[in-house]
């Protein structure tokens, strides 16, 4: 497996928010991890920082390539379940912060086997044969429209409530982790990414850009300067797994 990525301030926030980290673990195994944190520029770089950090400090420690996924699965819902509290607390010490917090989406991977792992809109992405599936659901006052049936998905894209997330990290005492399980194909990719990427770029042209580039940093720079190109609304962020050769 091969992983980059990148992120970029975009054309109108002051300050990024964003954060990502790659980790390599034994017997080609490793983890992914991007937030989108929000509560001002410096609670939100705060709050992301937090996650990243915690979230990576305590895979690395109890990950080993021996364990059952089930095991696994509940050290991702225990280390989210650390940064969560950290972020909490770290606002509860500090009222400027409180009610700072964050996005997060991440992968961990083992063989053709990946753990994907999501609170808030940051979205995780396979890429098979051209085709782009969402792996992630968005907590979303958006994705709750849709699945009441209330609105559209072309209605959904551009919705004023769009941005407006009901799971978040940081925010409350506790926050749950949605997981998810999937066993790639050879010259599959997997795209992590925050909202400013996918509210500008559909999945039909996530999913070309990475068929046809021939080199992960080259595709990454691609997504950032379409996304730019078309406002650059918000800061951008994305990792790039790739199960092929690019």
């Amino acid at each position: 497996m091969k992983a980059s990525g990148v992120t970029d301030i975009g054309k109108v926030r002051e300050a990024n928010q964003d954060q990502f980290a790659i980790l390599e673990f034994e017997t080609g195994a490793g983890l992914a991890v991007v937030c989108d944190g929000m509560g001002g520029p410096g609670g939100g770089q705060i709050a992301s920082s937090i996650a990243v950090r915690t979230i990576c400090d305590e895979l690395k420690k109890t990950y080993r390539p021996e364990k059952p996924l089930a095991e696994i699965r509940e050290q991702m819902r225990h280390a989210v379940s650390l940064a969560n509290a950290a972020i909490f607390d770290e606002g509860l010490a500090n009222r400027k912060l409180m009610g700072m917090g964050t996005t997060v989406v991440l992968a961990l991977y083992r063989g053709q086997q990946v753990l994907i792992g999501n609170v808030g809109d940051s979205r995780a992405y396979l890429i098979r044969d051209g085709q782009t599936t969402q792996i992630s659901k968005d907590h979303s006052i958006v994705q709750q429209m849709l699945d009441s049936g209330s609105i559209s998905r072309r209605e959904a894209r551009n919705h004023p409530q769009k941005n407006i997330i009901t799971r978040a990290l940081g925010v409350e005492s506790n926050c749950d982790l949605d997981l998810f399980e999937v066993e790639l194909s050879e010259f599959d990719s997997l795209l992590l990414c925050t909202d400013g990427l996918s509210n500008l770029l559909d999945d039909r042209e996530l999913g070309f850009e990475i068929s046809v580039g021939d080199r992960q940093k080259a595709i990454l720079k691609k997504l950032v300067s379409m996304a730019n190109s078309r406002g650059g609304t918000d800061n951008i962020t994305a990792v790039l797994l790739s199960n092929t050769k690019i």
